[in-house]
């Protein structure tokens, strides 16, 4: 039985994933990783051309802002966040009909 939240995703009934249940162990003994829970981006920086990701900005559990630069940034949340975090960053164009 799965509920309507997994959808597909074999999580069995009353059981939620935690994204930290979901890296890899490896990952944590690479000493370039660190895992920042309880965290909210809030869009995603972009170079001067508007054309390249550079980084993220979030905010942590207490409220505070930080700039996170990066090479890569991912976008790897639910599909209406991704839409909204892209238009929150000034990446694309709202559907207009």
């Amino acid at each position: 039985m799965f509920c309507g939240f997994c959808e597909r995703l074999c999580l069995r009934t009353l059981r939620k994933i935690e994204p930290a249940d979901d890296y890899p162990a490896d990952l944590a003994q690479e000493t370039h990783y660190e895992l920042r829970t309880n965290c909210q981006v809030l869009r995603i920086n972009l170079d001067s051309t508007g054309k390249k990701a550079t980084g993220v900005t979030y905010v942590d559990a207490t409220g505070t802002e930080y700039e996170q630069p990066a090479d890569l940034v991912l976008i790897t949340a639910f599909p209406r966040n991704n839409v909204r975090m892209l238009l929150l960053s000034g990446i694309g164009k709202p559907y207009d009909p």
